[in-house]
């Protein structure tokens, strides 16, 4: 098959508080949605960042106000892919507004805040490292874990090996979680 890639930049700090981030990148979900047909047939769209980009992609996909400024009804996004994502406030954030960085923070700017206000999510991976940033594995598990406790679908976990976004082994056949596919 065929795919396609559409790479977008976003505004980030001190350029951009929050949540301008984000907006920037609904906005970019927008123009793929407006112009992908300029470039070949298109029936499925996914939603992927890694790191920040996962944070923002997690907002996406968790709180669908952000694309519907843009006039996207997020039930059409076919997936999302979160790779070392923040699923709580992002530290960003939290420095921003003078809160300590290793803080873990559940408010309305955390993706895992949002996590059972949809009846659905459009299928989703997840990927993480067994050593990434301190205290990233055991968050992106209770956002897994959240999900499942709300018995959401089609939600995929990778278990890399390796440090932040920088994977040196691969996956462990035997740290593949799927919840209820």
């Amino acid at each position: 098959k065929k795919i396609a890639v559409v790479s977008a930049n976003y505004r980030m700090y001190p350029d951009a508080k929050y949540p301008e981030f984000i907006q920037d990148a609904a906005e970019a979900v927008s123009w793929t949605y407006k112009n992908i047909s300029n470039y070949g047939n298109c029936d499925k769209v996914y939603i992927g960042g890694s790191s920040a980009g996962a944070y923002i992609s997690m907002m996406l996909c968790f709180n669908k106000s952000f694309l519907a400024q843009y006039g996207i009804d997020g039930s059409t996004i076919t997936g999302y892919i979160h790779d070392a994502g923040q699923p709580t406030c992002h530290f960003s954030v939290l420095g921003a507004n003078g809160i300590d960085t290793r803080r873990v923070i559940v408010d309305e700017t955390a993706p895992l805040y949002h996590v059972g206000i949809e009846k659905s999510y459009p299928p989703m991976l997840f990927i993480v490292s067994d050593n990434d940033m301190e205290n990233r594995y055991e968050q992106t598990m209770l956002m897994i874990s959240t999900l499942k406790h709300f018995e959401y679908k089609n939600i995929f976990l990778k278990v890399m090996h390796g440090t932040h976004c920088q994977y040196t082994e691969g996956i462990d056949k035997n740290s593949e979680s799927i919840l209820g596919k």
